[in-house]
C-alpha cells in the first residue's frame, strides 16, 4: 500500500514537472521555465547589428586612448531621447570624434534612453560639454555627469 502510494506520487511529481517545463504554468507559478534564454533583454538591446568587433592591435590602442592614467574616468550621459532621436543624436556625436558612447534604457521612463559614456577622461570630458559659442548639443541635450 505504502509502495503505491510512493509510486504514484512520484508519477504526479514528475508529471507536474514535466508541465512546468514546457512553460504551461508560467503564469500562474511566477517561475518561468525558460529562465536562461532572456528574450526580453535582447529586445532591449539597441541596435546589435551596428556593433563592429575591432581587431587585437586597433582594440588596443581604442582602449588605451579612451582610458585616463591612474583613473577609470568619469561617467557622462545625455538625454532622455526617443529611439529616432538616439540615433539622429549618436550620428552627430561620432561625426565629432566620440566613439565610445553607447545607450541605456532610461528607467524613469520607458521607450527613452540615454546616450553614456562610461569613462571619459579630461579631453573626452571637455570634447562633450560645448564651451560658449560653441554649436549646440543635438536636440539641445548636452553630456551631465551619470545619475548613478
Amino acid at each position: 500500500m505504502k509502495l503505491r502510494a510512493l509510486a504514484l506520487l512520484l508519477v504526479l511529481a514528475n508529471l507536474g514537472f514535466y508541465i512546468w517545463s514546457q512553460g504551461w504554468l508560467d503564469g500562474i507559478t511566477g517561475v518561468r521555465a525558460t529562465g536562461d534564454r532572456e528574450p526580453e533583454r535582447s529586445a532591449r538591446q539597441f541596435q546589435p547589428q551596428v556593433l563592429r568587433v575591432l581587431p587585437g592591435a586597433q582594440g588596443a590602442a581604442a582602449m588605451a586612448g579612451n582610458a585616463m592614467p591612474g583613473a577609470a574616468g568619469r561617467c557622462l550621459e545625455a538625454g532622455p531621447f526617443t529611439p529616432a532621436e538616439a540615433n539622429a543624436a549618436l550620428a552627430q556625436w561620432r561625426e565629432r570624434g566620440v566613439q565610445t558612447a553607447n545607450f541605456v534604457p532610461r528607467e524613469q521612463a520607458e521607450g527613452m534612453l540615454m546616450l553614456r559614456v562610461d569613462s571619459a577622461d579630461a579631453a573626452l570630458a571637455a570634447q562633450l560639454t560645448p564651451a560658449a559659442g560653441e554649436a549646440a548639443a543635438p536636440f539641445g541635450k548636452a553630456f551631465a555627469p551619470c545619475a548613478k
